[in-house]
């Protein structure tokens, strides 16, 4: 075989599946079949090449496969994803799917990297189509309903119904439903910390977030366990929308740790 022809270069084309399996391996007969199988049924959409490694020892070394059956999926001459050991159909199906590119994602990596400050309305404007079309995409809804939360926060929570604890973005999903849940709540108690929420709610409400996160904090210093621990879990929600290197996090997650403990 020739790598660079059959695999490298169809490789730029579409998806290139490479199984490096030998005769003598017991799961790599187990799993060729399963392959097989798969590459015809998807055709259309990736290729497989199969290679000895007995008979072809330098790719061996140059992939560096210390195991096999090993699986290496490449695209535009690279590895962009792979796998070791005889994984049953359900699995190699989801990894498949998980990591064969395709137009809407490549479209949704184009307008993440878009994405401004948040709340961002003209990247919402150019997510929310791919979500309407590819509802399957977990990550484009998650993004989305991160910066929608701030404006309309039921419609944020709805777009993340079946993340649960488990899933990848479940985190941020977590994040947001605890953000949207603040901005929602009625607080009709009276008292010191209630018109801190309340001042935090109206500030958010107004696009000023900074003004939400020192009224927050503030009502953490108080009683950060305030109405089942509100005001914690809210700080930690902001934070954890808005990510580690968004300049409100650096300017009062320190100040707002230092409350808590």
């Amino acid at each position: 075989m020739d790598f660079q022809k059959d695999v490298l270069d169809i490789s730029n084309v579409r998806p290139v599946v490479v199984d490096f399996w030998a005769p003598w391996c017991g799961p790599c007969r187990y799993l060729g079949p399963t392959l097989d199988k798969l590459a015809g049924q998807q055709s259309n959409l990736w290729s497989l090449v199969k290679i000895n490694v007995d008979e072809h020892p330098e790719l061996s070394q140059q992939f560096g496969i210390m195991s096999i059956p090993a699986v290496k999926m490449f695209y535009k001459g690279d590895i962009v994803a792979e796998f070791t050991g005889a994984l049953p159909l359900s699995d190699i199906e989801k990894w498949l799917e998980e990591n064969l590119p395709s137009e809407d994602k490549a479209a949704l990596a184009a307008i993440l990297q878009s994405a401004g400050s948040i709340p961002d309305t003209a990247f919402m404007e150019a997510l929310r189509p791919l979500v309407a079309e590819h509802p399957e995409h977990k990550q484009a809804r998650t993004v989305l309903a991160r910066h929608l939360v701030f404006t309309s926060p039921r419609e944020a929570v709805a777009l993340l119904e079946d993340i649960h604890m488990g899933d990848e973005h479940f985190d941020l999903a977590d994040h947001i439903r605890k953000w949207a849940h603040f901005l929602q709540i009625e607080l009709d108690e009276q008292g010191q910390i209630a018109d801190l929420l309340r001042k935090a709610q109206e500030a958010a409400g107004q696009g000023n977030f900074e003004e939400a996160i020192q009224q927050i904090i503030e009502a953490n210093r108080l009683d950060k366990n305030y109405l089942d621990d509100l005001p914690r879990l809210t700080a930690i929600a902001f934070f954890g929308i808005f990510g580690t290197k968004h300049e409100l996090t650096k300017k009062y997650r320190r100040t707002f740790d230092m409350v808590l403990y």
